[in-house]
């Protein structure tokens, strides 16, 4: 008798244990997709800094190269 309830509430303990580490997980996925699309965010905010200032830099070759010698 002991053994079984032994057995039982192990049982029960495990179950409750897994439905949380699943919850957990679900949570930490969503940390890290969140994660993910604030790092592509700074990544495309960089990227077009990085080519503003290129078109900046190559307008301003082609004004030196046509300014008169």
């Amino acid at each position: 008798m002991k053994t079984t309830r032994l057995w039982l509430m192990s049982m029960l303990l495990g179950s409750v244990l897994l439905l949380a580490g699943c919850n957990t997980m679900e949570g930490m996925g969503e940390d890290f997709a969140s994660l993910g699309r604030a790092i592509q965010g700074e990544a495309a905010e960089e990227q077009a800094e990085d080519i503003q200032t290129a078109e900046a830099e190559t307008e301003a070759e082609v004004e030196t190269a046509e300014a008169p010698q």
